[in-house]
């Protein structure tokens, strides 16, 4: 059982169940109606609202006709129906998909007997061509909602989507985890979507199936606190098609700085993104319960801290992991502040999480270099920005990426250096040790350096000095160790890798 939204999503497999309670057997004589009856009636025990899925592989109607037992050892297919059908009837803040794995022209006779109430969805399972058939059937059925569920498309090349006519509520794709997707399955899912939006139908792509079905490595909803989590990730050349039956909505975005972009919570007026919410380390699950418990007891004092868009809605710049204890809570009250910083970009808000991170807590150096080392990317595109507007002569200043993320984390460059090379390099053990504080950056780098295979790794990224005093401040602030002066540019072809990584270099005639 798992939470899906506001519900809980459960599966009420009446049959599968049964059996389980029978030990296994499926000798209808051998059933216990008593034990049958406890399970049909299950959701009129539940309490809470649910999602409740009819599991396809039930194959509902073909078991029901066949299997479903009955007092004094008779079948009533009929019958059969209207007690299941009745239950969900009589729970209406359930809401139960009834997934058919195939479906005859000749079951119509037992569909037109049942009540379909609202909270009834039913779906049609395609997982092979022959399926295709029993589409013209299942659009007969009186239920208000329907969907196709598609597990596998290989051999499928074309959905007759005029014959529709808008009853189909949605489409939705959950990739067989046994199937490999191959390029040719890859395009078919792709003119599956856009079939779906030229006949203005919902399309929803669930997931890969399995993680290395995923073409991107990268999909941020194969993180488990993504709000759009799957096993197998569920991004589609970089969008998330999701929808929701309950509301009909697809998946929420908000708009920053021109572009969109997936909210993970909405609550109280505050929103978070991604892109914000996983910039920084996510907190441990022990300390999130021990911070759990401290607000549960004494409340939120320290303000959640956001940034108000164009459109005037509020995202969460600092406090995404308070947020989330206050929503699993149900805390409302708690204090909020709007940041009139002035951002022009999304990497703006991500420097400024970094460098506020740096002024609310204590932490120690290799701490700060691990957060300042998140802005590295961010550090290298701008640098690639820059050098489009700059010319030559700011060339090797403009990508000094290590010398940034020292002035971030406040300490030298040759620091960073080691610490890269050790990231790059060392083994998992050494790189723990580093991260736990048991080996210093330096130690860690004496580890690795002696290696052959690391040796010619030195970083020689030269610092160009603008004057003598700027070279002094950099001194002073250990991020060379000394100056080089040079008459001319050519002569630093004649400099050690060693010096060019430790010395900054200024030029007298430039």
């Amino acid at each position: 059982m798992e939470k899906s939204k506001n519900k809980t999503f459960t599966k009420w497999n009446i049959l599968f169940e049964f059996f389980n309670k029978q030990g296994g057997k499926h000798n209808k004589k051998e059933y216990d109606n008593e034990k049958f009856n406890q399970i049909l009636n299950a959701p009129y025990t539940w309490e809470d609202d649910r999602l409740v899925f009819m599991d396809k592989k039930l194959d509902l109607f073909n078991s029901l006709l066949a299997l479903l037992p009955i007092p004094n050892g008779k079948i009533d297919e009929v019958k059969a129906f209207m007690e299941i059908f009745k239950v969900m009837n009589d729970t209406p803040k359930h809401t139960y998909y009834v997934i058919i794995k195939h479906f005859k022209e000749t079951y119509l006779q037992y569909t037109d007997l049942i009540d379909f109430s609202d909270n009834i969805i039913t779906g049609l399972l395609i997982d092979r061509v022959a399926c295709l058939h029993d589409i013209d059937s299942f659009l007969q059925i009186p239920s208000k909602y329907k969907c196709l569920y598609v597990d596998y498309i290989n051999y499928i090349e074309h959905i007759d989507f005029d014959k529709f006519d808008n009853k189909i509520d949605w489409v939705e794709i959950n990739w067989n985890e046994n199937k490999p997707i191959t390029e040719d399955s890859l395009q078919t899912i792709k003119k599956l979507k856009q079939d779906c939006e030229n006949y203005n139908i919902p399309f929803y792509f669930k997931g890969w199936g399995k993680s290395e079905n995923n073409p991107n490595p990268d999909d941020p909803t194969l993180n488990p606190a993504h709000r759009y989590y799957n096993k197998a990730g569920c991004m589609l050349d970089g969008r998330i098609y999701y929808y929701d039956p309950i509301t009909k909505k697809a998946a929420s975005t908000i708009k920053l700085f021109e572009d969109d972009y997936y909210i993970m919570e909405e609550y109280n007026g505050l929103h978070t993104i991604w892109e914000l919410k996983s910039y920084l380390p996510l907190m441990k699950s022990e300390l999130f319960e021990l911070l759990k418990e401290n607000i549960s007891k004494n409340g939120l004092n320290d303000p959640i801290l956001y940034y108000l868009t164009s459109d005037n809605r509020k995202i969460v710049i600092e406090g995404h992991t308070r947020l989330k204890v206050c929503i699993d809570l149900s805390i409302k009250d708690f204090p909020t502040k709007e940041i009139t910083e002035d951002f022009n970009s999304l990497e703006d808000i991500q420097l400024w999480m970094l460098k506020h991170q740096f002024q609310r807590r204590n932490l120690s150096s290799i701490e700060r270099l691990e957060l300042a080392y998140q802005s590295k990317d961010i550090i290298e595109k701008r640098a690639k920005q820059n050098l489009s507007k700059a010319g030559k002569k700011d060339t090797i200043v403009s990508i000094d990426t290590n010398l940034e993320i020292a002035n971030l984390a406040g300490v030298g460059k040759t620091t960073v250096v080691s610490y890269s090379n050790v990231i790059k390099n060392g083994s998992p053990k050494i790189i723990d040790k580093m991260k736990k504080g048991e080996l210093t950056i330096s130690g860690a780098f004496n580890r690795i350096k002696d290696k052959p295979s690391k040796t010619d790794k030195i970083n020689t990224e030269i610092i160009y000095l603008k004057s003598f005093d700027e070279g002094m401040e950099f001194i002073n602030n250990k991020i060379i160790e000394g100056i080089i002066v040079l008459k001319t540019e050519d002569q630093i072809n004649k400099l050690t890798s060693i010096q060019k990584a430790k010395f900054g270099i200024l030029i007298l005639h430039q």
